[in-house]
């Protein structure tokens, strides 16, 4: 593909760089040791796990768009439900705490259909996008097919 801004050769897809520029580490060790002291001999050992990744700075720039989460969307909507089941005591103050129960689950209700909506209708056309979107080498430019 040549980039529509320089005329270079240099270019690659949004994808393929992200996927050279990102790799996936997991590493284990074990180590033993003994020691001498004024109490005699000591033997001990370790082993430790490691995993995470590690991205290039371009990789980072140019990865795919991600969907949203829902964890807020629960985390409110649990807390909205645990000041709504005040609402059901027979005391003035937690009726209040109840009514503020079901604005805050009402909210995280909202916050769920938000993330649903963008999942499902905008996320796949970005997605789309990104896939079909060429990253010049020399000049920089980002252009689709």
């Amino acid at each position: 593909m040549i980039c529509k801004k320089c005329n270079s050769e240099n270019t690659q897809k949004l994808s393929l760089i992200y996927e050279n520029g990102t790799n996936n580490i997991s590493t284990n060790s074990k180590t033993t040791g003994v020691g001498f002291g004024r109490g005699g001999i000591g033997i001990g050992s370790a082993s430790t796990n490691t995993s995470g990744k590690s991205q290039s700075i371009l990789a980072q720039k140019l990865s795919p768009p991600k969907k949203n989460s829902y964890l807020l969307a629960g985390f409110v909507m649990i807390l909205g439900a645990v000041f709504s089941f005040n609402l059901f005591e027979l005391s003035i103050k937690n009726s209040f705490f109840g009514l503020i129960g079901i604005f805050i689950l009402a909210f995280g209700i909202k916050i769920f259909r938000v993330n649903y909506k963008y999942n499902t209708n905008t996320f796949p056309k970005k997605y789309l996008e990104w896939t079909k979107t060429w990253h010049c080498n020399k000049c920089g430019n980002l252009y689709s097919e």
